[in-house]
């Protein structure tokens, strides 16, 4: 072409063979990037796997830490609230010694490092360590893992200062009574005299016994959010509405009783105050209310469509789901129970 004076068609070939290889490495480009964040996205979905699979061990573990630690502090608050209230004789006390100082055990500050280790997700600490590499999409599981991550620092937190307290009362009555240690030739006639007739001791009882209420309430925080995790981890999985309440019922969660908006006549018993999980699974906003004792909100909070949420209320109590400013259903709290908006 230039030895043809065509120097205007040459030029105009040379841009179109530029453009031609412009264009060609930026769909290389292209492909790459959409190649590198189908690997990106694997990696993350291999996260959650990894995840939950270690919840799963530590709920369906042989030792299960929630099962260890509610049985053994609902069993010691029962015992406390009879000595607290001062209901037990000296024949009931000879013939069960474990009702002698019980808060003198040290048993569960070992369950506490038996089980502390079943409790750290380090799955989920190394995700929220690099919780930048994740889209927008996994921001509520990101906001869910640090929520527990802080409910499992609360919880232990709580059991340590416990334990602390426990220490500082067995100094106090090492110094003070000279029949109380060693514990394994106690002087069972004067634990007992002091048992029922100490009101200081029914006062440090009476702490004791809150704290326990506290880390039980922490722990039930700990697990429920686990249960939010794996929801979670189900629905950003493509997990349909059906394996959500799947993946919640499998670890003994119950749905609400469902109650009607006209009834202002079922009985409300507030009972054991526990975190919930409510999950909206249409596509549209709702407002919920707690009630309280006189069917009248006193807190509310919105959920957003396909939202898995953790929101507290009392066993025994009410929740209220609000759309378009009318009760669209009401619900009954139960023991481990779940809400699904639907």
């Amino acid at each position: 072409m230039l030895t043809q004076n065509q120097f205007s068609k040459y030029l105009i070939y040379a841009v179109g063979e530029i453009v031609l290889v412009v264009i060609g490495i930026l769909i290389a480009l292209q492909i790459n990037n959409w190649n590198t964040a189908k690997v990106q996205e694997r990696q993350r979905q291999n996260f959650l796997t990894d995840l939950g699979e270690e919840i799963r061990k530590t709920q369906q573990n042989d030792f299960n830490p929630f099962t260890i630690y509610s049985q053994y502090f609902l069993e010691m608050d029962s015992i406390l609230e009879l000595i607290q209230e001062n209901r037990l004789n000296e024949a009931e006390y000879r013939a069960n010694e474990d009702l002698l100082l019980p808060m003198f055990s040290s048993k569960h500050t070992g369950i506490l490092r038996e089980n502390v280790n079943y409790l750290t997700l380090e799955n989920g600490n190394n995700i929220l360590k690099i919780r930048s590499e994740f889209p927008e999409k996994y921001e509520h599981l990101l906001y869910l893992l640090k929520a527990y991550q802080d409910g499992f620092e609360i919880w232990k937190t709580q059991t340590q200062e416990t334990f602390e307290e426990q220490k500082s009362f067995r100094s106090f009555m090492q110094n003070e009574y000279e029949w109380f240690y060693p514990l394994d030739s106690i002087d069972i006639s004067k634990a007992i005299d002091f048992s029922i007739n100490n009101k200081n001791y029914r006062s440090r009882v009476e702490v004791y016994r809150r704290n326990f209420a506290y880390i039980i309430r922490a722990l039930s925080r700990v697990r429920n959010y686990q249960v939010f995790i794996m929801a979670e981890i189900e629905r950003l999985s493509g997990g349909s509405t059906a394996d959500i309440k799947r993946v919640i019922e499998e670890f003994d969660f119950l749905p609400m009783e469902t109650v009607s908006c006209d009834d202002n006549s079922t009985e409300l018993k507030p009972a054991e105050f526990q975190f919930n999980i409510i999950y909206n699974s249409t596509k549209q906003p709702f407002k919920v209310h707690r009630l309280n004792s006189s069917y009248k909100p006193f807190e509310s909070f919105d959920i957003a469509p396909n939202q898995i949420m953790g929101f507290g209320q009392s066993v025994g109590m009410l929740f209220q789901v609000e759309m378009n400013g009318a009760c669209y259903k009401r619900f009954k709290v139960i023991p481990d129970g779940y809400l699904l908006i639907e």
